[in-house]
């Protein structure tokens, strides 16, 4: 019984001692994943969309410049110089508002922070260098424009317009910013699959811990029910094939409410519906052989029993309907689920 205790209560251990390893694991796996995780949400709300919103806004502004500088000569043709000087205003504005939102943008700082490649990274600058470079040449052509229109020489300011260096220019920045957005657009499609990637990893691998405990768990369900089994198991054959008579009985009238087989034996008894109709008096002569009578001293034993907790005496039995025999009792209380009781081992004296 203690070998296979020592055995039990090592499994029982060690499953403990790998729940608690699993539970470490998945600590600082979960750590990990949802650092990495917020770590590419951060980038990709406050870097990648920052720079994919500042490409989008700077295809916008520039179309905004063009219908400006458009609609003026428009105007101009018109001979409503007040509509332009109010769309050169207009212009002036939004130009200086393009580029405090270009220059806030932090780009340089922007690409520093971005987990994107280094070709990637080195694509991104050639773009915004190229756009710089046309808008600087169409911003000389557009200047001199206006310097035209103020002198309300209109053809000088519509020749410059269109000319074809104006087209040139214009063609050649907004050739880079659709290949930047484009850039930006697909940049943002990584990082989100990653970022959907890390989170279907965490939910697998949540999945995956959460079945491995379950495991563990039932192995130590399993593990405790094969030792109480095989405890009870063990009892129960020491119980039954004991060469001691062993029995319990209980208040308030002390009849017996069990009995192994040498007990049967030893009293007689066909059964064990029988002896438990039977109580510590109705195997026991009228009296003792100190000549008390065997009911007041089975009350005054079992009394003893119940406050000491655990007595042994000599007492004289009767086999039930049959004769008298001398033999030895160690009756013990049992405190049980709140309730008492008292067992009694007896062994009859040759």
């Amino acid at each position: 019984m203690n070998k296979l205790r020592i055995k039990t209560d090592a499994k029982i251990l060690i499953c403990f001692l790998s729940i608690i390893l699993l539970c470490f694991i998945q600590m600082g796996v979960t750590y990990l994943y949802q650092g990495g995780v917020l770590k590419n949400i951060t980038n990709l709300e406050g870097v990648e969309n920052s720079l994919q919103v500042l490409a989008i806004s700077k295809n916008g502004d520039d179309h905004v410049l063009d219908e400006t500088i458009y609609f003026s000569i428009l105007y101009a043709e018109k001979g409503d110089y007040e509509m332009v000087n109010s769309y050169k205003s207009k212009y002036d504005q939004l130009l200086a508002e393009s580029k405090i939102r270009f220059e806030k943008g932090s780009i340089a700082s922007l690409l520093k922070q971005s987990h994107r490649t280094a070709k990637d990274k080195q694509l991104t600058e050639l773009y915004i260098q190229n756009i710089a470079s046309a808008e600087t040449g169409m911003r000389v052509i557009v200047t001199d424009a206006w310097t035209a229109l103020q002198n309300k020489d209109i053809q000088k300011a519509n020749a410059l317009i269109t000319s074809s260096d104006y087209k040139k220019y214009h063609e050649e920045m907004h050739l880079n910013i659709d290949n930047w957005i484009e850039l930006e657009t697909s940049n943002l499609d990584v990082l989100r699959n990653i970022v959907f990637t890390q989170l279907q990893n965490s939910i697998s691998f949540t999945l995956v811990y959460f079945i491995m405990m379950l495991a563990v768990l039932l192995f130590v369900l399993f593990a405790v029910r094969t030792f109480v089994a095989e405890r009870d198991r063990f009892y129960e054959l020491i119980y039954n094939t004991s060469q001691d008579a062993m029995m319990t009985l209980e208040g308030p009238d002390w009849k017996f409410t069990s009995g192994n087989p040498m007990a049967l034996r030893l009293f007689n008894v066909k059964d064990k519906n029988e002896f438990m109709s039977l109580s510590l008096v109705d195997l026991s002569p009228e009296k003792q052989e100190d000549g008390q009578l065997s009911s007041e001293k089975a009350k005054m034993m079992i009394e003893r029993g119940m406050k000491e907790g655990r007595i042994s005496f000599r007492w004289l039995h009767k086999e039930f309907n049959g004769n008298n025999f001398h033999a030895d009792v160690l009756m013990s209380r049992i405190d049980e689920k709140g309730k008492s009781y008292l067992q009694a081992i007896v062994r009859k004296m040759d």
